[in-house]
């Protein structure tokens, strides 16, 4: 959620919360339930009219382990190592959010800028 205010002299401040949820790693084998995960970030910024401001550092790590190998054989006590390979894979992602403010003027405020009254 963002919370945006005007300064008086036309900046913007910014109140941000962030969450990120994904699903954990599996707890049950048998019923497959995942507990759900979440990242958190607050923070204020003050960005001009136009700018950018940039918010990382919400990171997810997500690690796999796979066996594969020939069917049968793998299953063999003792010898079967020599028949499967197991692999681990391990993957950082990084959630990174850009927001630009932009300050609308409104439609009163439009007019009486545009054609002061005589």
């Amino acid at each position: 959620a963002v919370t945006p205010q005007i300064t008086s002299d036309g900046v913007v401040m910014m109140d941000m919360d962030v969450t990120r949820e994904f699903p954990g790693p599996e707890h049950n084998n048998i019923t497959r339930t995942r507990p759900l995960n979440s990242r958190t970030a607050k923070t204020k910024v003050l960005v001009k009219d136009g700018e950018t401001a940039v918010i990382g550092g919400i990171y997810q790590l997500d690690e796999a382990v796979s066996e594969d190998g020939v069917p049968v054989l793998k299953d063999i006590p003792y010898l079967g190592w020599l028949f499967k390979t197991k692999g681990r894979e391990k993957q950082k992602n990084e959630l990174m959010i850009f927001l630009t403010p932009r300050i609308m003027a409104t439609t009163a405020t439009t007019a009486t800028t545009a054609s002061p009254t005589l």
